[in-house]
């Protein structure tokens, strides 16, 4: 079962926005908080149907005529008698140069067979070297994106519609309101071209605007000084080096480099990441 994977979750009311953080799928007993500017309070779950969680309105005096919507995928959210049910879907993310898609078990091939290129994994600390292994990262991608955890997305090219890779928003922290992206795995032959700087920038956007974060994260191989500058670049902060922080599939611990973008600091990334975009590529 799965929703729309929100840390928190944005609803939309007239010129009011409301945020609900979901905290589990059980119906017993269960609250989840629903937060807006004016205070917090909480709403108890009251069912739980075809992949939907159901809140009671009522109890958080809301009124049931109102009309809502998520602000992840634009859903409308059904009311039923003073309950509200949450869409799970996801939204595709639209740039000038890339559309970032949910990914879905019927990309596996054409990304495995991507994805499959040495290249991709020489300075990472994973070592791919077989077609089955890409296909357990993708696996691995789809159970997290069901249980709520992560928002694996395919990238494509909007001139040819192909897919050029990957990236993710991950290890969403219903908390504290922060997330990794990363797990981005791009073809060689879009290298150098503004597939990366436009994913970042759409990934970014959509967790300061509209999931609601503080933070998030990036952690980058202590080899791979070309996705450390990449990632300075857009304007991430360095915070230090995360020693012994992945271990390879042959055993061997690695350290990892940590960068961070807190919600402060997001309007000038922004402002950079469309400079980037229109002076650089344009």
């Amino acid at each position: 079962m799965s929703w729309c994977s929100r840390s928190p979750q944005k609803l939309q009311s007239g010129n009011k926005s409301f945020f609900i953080n979901i905290q589990s799928q059980e119906t017993d007993q269960k609250r989840a908080p629903f937060l807006h500017k004016r205070g917090s309070f909480f709403i108890k779950t009251i069912q739980t149907e075809d992949g939907q969680i159901v809140y009671n309105l009522e109890e958080a005096g809301l009124n049931r005529r109102s009309v809502f919507s998520c602000a992840a995928c634009f859903e409308p959210i059904r009311i039923l008698g003073g309950n509200c049910v949450i869409s799970e879907n996801i939204r595709p993310l639209n740039g000038t140069y890339i559309q970032l898609v949910p990914m879905e078990a019927a990309h596996r091939a054409e990304l495995t067979a991507i994805l499959s290129n040495p290249l991709i994994w020489e300075f990472t600390w994973r070592k791919i070297t077989s077609a089955a292994q890409v296909e357990q990262l993708i696996d691995t991608a789809l159970t997290n994106k069901e249980k709520g955890h992560d928002l694996p997305f395919v990238i494509l090219d909007r001139s040819t519609g192909r897919i050029a890779g990957t990236s993710r928003i991950m290890h969403i922290d219903h908390t504290h309101r922060n997330a990794e992206i990363g797990c981005t795995w791009i073809a060689p032959e879009y290298w150098r071209t503004p597939v990366n700087t436009e994913g970042k920038a759409l990934l970014l956007q959509h967790c300061f605007e509209e999931l609601g974060l503080i933070r998030v994260n990036f952690t980058i191989a202590h080899g791979n000084l070309r996705s450390q500058k990449a990632i300075e670049r857009i304007g991430a902060t360095k915070e230090g080096l995360l020693r012994k922080h992945r271990i390879t599939s042959e055993g061997t611990p690695v350290d990892n480099v940590l960068y961070s973008i807190i919600d402060e600091e997001w309007p000038g990334v922004k402002d950079n990441l469309q400079y980037l975009l229109q002076e650089k590529y344009k």
